[in-house]
């Protein structure tokens, strides 16, 4: 295990929804290394988003990219 790692970061504006609320979501995406402790972000890279109710079942997906900073972001309803 070389320590090398690939991932996100999500956050929502809220923590608890109601039904046909919009969730709306930003994410930061990464690579780095753990043994290291160095990580960067990861620009304009295609991510998948899937949004999956409270029994795991995949309700809606999506495709985004990220900016220049690591970051995109959309809505889910």
């Amino acid at each position: 295990d070389k320590g090398d790692v690939t991932g996100t970061f999500i956050y929502t504006d809220r923590s608890i929804y109601r039904p046909e609320q919009k969730i709306l979501w930003k994410i930061v995406a990464y690579r780095g290394n753990r043994k290291e402790k160095k990580f960067v972000i990861e620009p304009n890279q295609i991510i998948q988003v899937q949004l999956q109710d409270a029994n795991g079942q995949v309700v809606q997906k999506l495709s985004a990219k990220t900016n220049r900073f690591g970051s995109a972001s959309g809505e889910f309803t």
